[in-house]
């Protein structure tokens, strides 16, 4: 409200006060004259104007009845006005704002109510100093607003800003100000006339959507965002400060999905949250620690001595992290892959920083996991190397380039030895091109994610040619041993991807065997035994692949229920060479008969090592001694052959 209708709103309007006066004095003229005349002397006004002293008192009584007509509609005009300034009020402060005004020539402020119940101050209708109000309105912005000037030849410019302070609770409380200065003839700043409004609820989702767009949801942590521009302040840092080491610590949880799996996705997400804490919790104040991906943390570390340190932290750090935490009524003892990359060249980009510390941690990874490695620039290469196979991989895919072969498993106890069954055996027509080994293949495929699309295809594939050989007239009791990862036995449907490659092609169930590296059981031992049982309950039979060369392998042999376990090559080996050697191949051997599985040995390369597993009852074999990994058209040669057929014509017959 302004300070001339606070202090005029009981004036009359100047057009409505002039007009009053005139009449009201000249009436009151009039009618002295009138009443003078008419009961002065009654014949002078009949007889001198000709006019009735009736019609006389009928005129003063016209005029002063319009004297008072005036007066009620200037009363009705001040009522009118009043009416409309209070429906102002009262509809500014339904909309939850104040209405003040400011004299910028005085300094002081004069406002309503709803303006005093919004800054948490006790009403006053009077003019206050703007002293009074320094707690709401910082002086800085009064100098601000009273340094306005107007727009081209207006003789006011509007205005917009908003301050803050915290009330006797403890509270922030936003306000905006909005309004316009008036400026006198001269170009003076005489007052602002506005609006208070509080917008606190406003400013408070605003400031908590700023806050989401720069942390992870989940933990409450930093997100890859946040993370980002606190790199790059230390990386300017550095251009002041060259001496002023940090690192990057790109951190990854083991076996993440396994526990997401067994325990479902609630358990990972109070992982992930327990985790953050722990994290947190061995940070300084001054270091950052983010989410930026699923099962991903990175640790910004500042001011720190050098690497050693780094990985000193990284280290202590690992150990705690290991503590087992309880998810779901569920122990878990959780571990971490960690890879260090420090920051000392103010000229490195942010995204190659992370990229090196998130190759180290890689490589961390593919040690045994729960180890720390620092990055050096020759991890680089095999980065990229990663990153070629891949992309060449889904190429041979579409290419169909990638083919099998197999190598023959021989009934070495029959004399003589004949192929029984097969093991199929994967090769890339282009793998030369990429300088990978036959048996990298399903490691590298595994690394780059490929390896259940690619295993699907090869159960699909050895499917397919078990069908061709069986119409070639290939024995009934012929087999092909296929090998699985541990990835696969992780999604139980496996199990449906050999029965749909099995069925359809008519195929009996134990024509097609799965052999299984140690490693897959350790990584989630009841996920694997759950869908080995499945299998062997379609009639799928599963044998233990490199056995001997894990530290759990004889519990393993206990607890899962295996058709067959294939001696590790490592011991065939050695058998000429080493007592130990055979010593062990023996035991193993008369332990799984005790359990009712069959052996088979791999890497027979020469007749001593046949002639001993021959001796020791082990029932089969494969190695180069025998055959090698031949196309499929080859296999047919290592094949018993079948009998004879003769035909004499005897008596009208056929023997």
């Amino acid at each position: 409200m302004s300070t001339r209708s606070k202090k005029n709103k009981n004036r009359r309007p100047a057009k409505y006060d002039s007009l009053s006066r005139v009449l009201f004095v000249g009436s009151v003229l009039l009618a002295a004259g009138l009443i003078y005349l008419l009961f002065a002397s009654d014949t002078v006004i009949t007889d001198t104007f000709g006019i009735s002293k009736y019609l006389a008192l009928l005129v003063l009584f016209i005029l002063l009845l319009g004297v008072r007509l005036i007066d009620a509609i200037k009363a009705r005009g001040d009522r009118e006005a009043l009416n409309s300034l209070k429906r102002y009020r009262r509809a500014l402060e339904g909309a939850n704002e104040g209405v003040f005004e400011w004299d910028l020539v005085e300094g002081r402020i004069l406002a309503s109510e709803r303006a005093f119940e919004i800054v948490g101050l006790l009403y006053n209708d009077a003019w206050q100093a703007l002293e009074d109000w320094s707690a709401v309105i910082p002086e800085a912005e009064i100098r601000r607003i009273a340094s306005q000037q107007p727009v081209d030849t207006a003789s006011s410019t509007p205005f917009r800003l908003s301050t803050s302070f915290i009330d006797k609770r403890g509270e922030t409380i936003h306000l905006q100000w909005q309004g316009s200065v008036e400026v006198s003839d001269d170009g003076n700043e005489i007052s602002a006339i506005g609006s208070i409004s509080d917008i606190s609820e406003q400013k408070n989702l605003e400031m908590k959507l700023a806050h989401d767009a720069m942390h992870d949801f989940l933990t409450g942590l930093p997100n890859r965002s946040l993370l980002i521009d606190r790199i790059y302040r230390v990386l300017k840092r550095l251009i002041r400060k060259p001496d002023a080491t940090a690192a990057i610590l790109f951190i990854d949880i083991d076996n993440f999905k396994t526990i997401n799996d067994n325990l479902g996705h609630g358990a990972g997400d109070a992982l992930l949250i327990s985790l953050a804490e722990r994290l947190r919790g061995h940070v300084r104040s001054s270091d950052t620690v983010a989410r930026v991906g699923g099962d991903e943390f990175v640790l910004l570390l500042e001011d720190l001595r050098d690497e050693e340190q780094a990985q000193s932290f990284a280290d202590r750090l690992s150990s705690s992290v290991r503590a087992p935490v309880d998810i779901h009524g569920h122990t878990v003892i959780p571990s971490v892959s960690t890879g260090i990359c420090m920051v000392n060249d103010s000229s490195t980009s942010v995204e190659t920083l992370l990229g090196d510390a998130d190759i180290a941690m890689h490589t961390a990874k593919n040690e045994g996991r729960g180890k720390v490695v620092v990055f050096e620039s020759n991890m680089r290469v095999h980065a990229r190397k990663r990153l070629e196979v891949e992309i060449a991989l889904h190429k041979a895919i579409e290419n169909q380039e990638l083919f099998l072969v197999f190598q023959p498993i021989f009934d070495i106890q029959a004399k003589p030895g004949y192929a029984v069954g097969a093991e199929a055996l994967l090769r890339w027509q282009g793998a030369s091109q990429q300088d990978i080994a036959p048996s990298e293949l399903l490691a590298h495929a595994e690394e780059n994610g490929m390896i259940e699309q690619i295993g699907n295809w090869v159960i699909h594939s050895a499917a397919r040619q078990l069908a061709a050989w069986r119409t070639e007239g290939y024995p009934e009791s012929f087999y092909v041993n296929v090998n699985l990862t541990a990835n696969h036995f992780e999604n139980e449907t496996i199990i449906q991807t050999i029965l749909n490659a099995l069925d359809p092609a008519g195929l009996p169930r134990n024509s097609l065997r799965i052999e299984i590296v140690e490693s897959a059981l350790i990584k989630n031992p009841e996920k694997a035994l759950r869908v080995i049982n499945v299998l062997q309950s379609q009639g799928i039979l599963v044998s233990i692949d490199d056995f001997g060369t894990g530290f759990s392998s004889l519990s393993y042999l206990h607890r899962f229920p295996f058709d067959a376990l294939k001696i590790d090559r490592s011991f065939v080996m050695d058998i000429a060479q080493s007592k130990a050697s055979r010593d062990i191949v023996t035991a193993i051997i008369i332990m799984a008969h005790r359990l009712g599985i069959k052996v088979v040995a791999e890497g027979i390369e020469t007749e001593s090592q046949l002639r001993f597993l021959q001796s020791a009852g082990c029932e089969y074999g494969q190695g180069y001694l025998m055959a090698k990994p031949v196309e499929p058209s080859g296999v047919t040669a290592f094949l018993k052959p079948a009998p004879a057929v003769t035909e004499e014509i005897e008596l009208g017959y056929v023997t």
